[in-house]
Formats: C-alpha cells, structure tokens, sequence
C-alpha cells in the first residue's frame, strides 16, 4: 500500500466556536496516536507520534474538505487550516468559510451532533509491517505524507480496490506470519 492514496478516520470531538465577528472555526482531532484499530480481520493499525509532522512543517498545502470531496473545500494550509501534533493525535483548527452551502452542510449537522466524525487522506511513507502479540498482522503509520483533513459522516475504513488488494495481500502474510 505504500504510495497509494489512503484514508483513515473515526468518531471524535468536533467543537464549532465562534469568537465576536471573526469566522467561525471547526476545531478536533483528526487522528489520534497509539491506538490500535482493526482494519478488517487479521490486521492492525496505529497511528505513532510524529507521524505527521514532516507534512506539517512542509511547504505543500494541506486542505480541509467536506466528506473528502475536493469540490467543499473548508480550508487550507497555512491560511485559513492549522495542523499540529500534540501529545494525543493529529490538531485541527479550520477557520469555515460564510456561505450558506457550508453553513448547511457542515456546520449545522454538527451543532445537530448529527455529524461527528473526522477523517484523513494521506500516503504511507514509513509504515512497516509485523506479527502482532496475539496473532494478525500490525501495521505502524510512522510516516505519512498528508493531503487532508476531513468532517465526515462516516468515519470508516474506505472498501475502495486500493484496500481490497491490502486486505488480500494481509491475508496472505497473515498465513505466512503465524507458520
């Protein structure tokens, strides 16, 4: 999977804060370290410390979509987007745009607690493989080159064919890794 595009995401805390006349900002997190999910069965994942950071600290902008969709774009690096790692995961704070589109689909079905879920598009740079205590496979996001960030409504692992062909492959090496 190293190279292709990939897309992670769960239920966290979306906060929606709005300070005087400035714009209203969408603040949470969009990843969180060292905590392991289950892909599918089999294999493993977890986000470690500063697995973003390289991306952050880059000159590429990093964009805030609605539900990945390149066409509802929130935000972007390093303007109207902030990314920080801290101790618990991957910070975002995103200053929303005005409109009415984003007003309808973003904002209220957050403040409806309708919408909660966060999700990130990235590609794996440094993310090895290995037995995991207890059988299946883990996989460690050490690296990752970051495209997005994104409120989403379901923060769930993708079945696009980029996955497909992981889960197969994972399963392949899940029978090799307990022999």
């Amino acid at each position: 999977m190293k190279g292709e595009l990939e897309r992670r995401g769960f239920v966290g805390e979306l906060r929606l804060e709005k300070s005087g006349k400035g714009p209203e900002k969408l603040r949470g997190y969009a990843a969180v370290f060292d905590v392991e999910s289950q892909l599918w069965p089999g294999y493993f994942e977890v986000i470690k410390r500063g697995a973003f950071a390289k991306s952050i600290a880059g000159t590429k902008p990093i964009k805030a979509l609605f539900n990945h969709d390149t066409g509802v774009v929130l935000g972007s690096t390093p303007k109207t987007l902030r990314l920080s790692e801290d101790q618990r995961g991957l910070r975002f704070e995103i200053e929303l745009p005005a409109t009415a589109t984003v007003r309808d689909l973003v904002v209220e079905p957050i403040r409806r607690g309708d919408l909660s879920g966060v999700s990130f598009g990235f590609r794996a740079v440094d993310a090895p493989e290995m037995a995991r205590p207890g059988g299946g496979l883990r996989r460690e996001l050490r690296e990752v080159e970051l495209f997005e960030v994104s409120p989403v409504a379901f923060p769930a692992y993708a079945g696009t064919e980029v996955q497909l062909r992981a889960a197969r492959r994972a399963r392949d090496n899940l029978g090799s890794a307990q022999e």
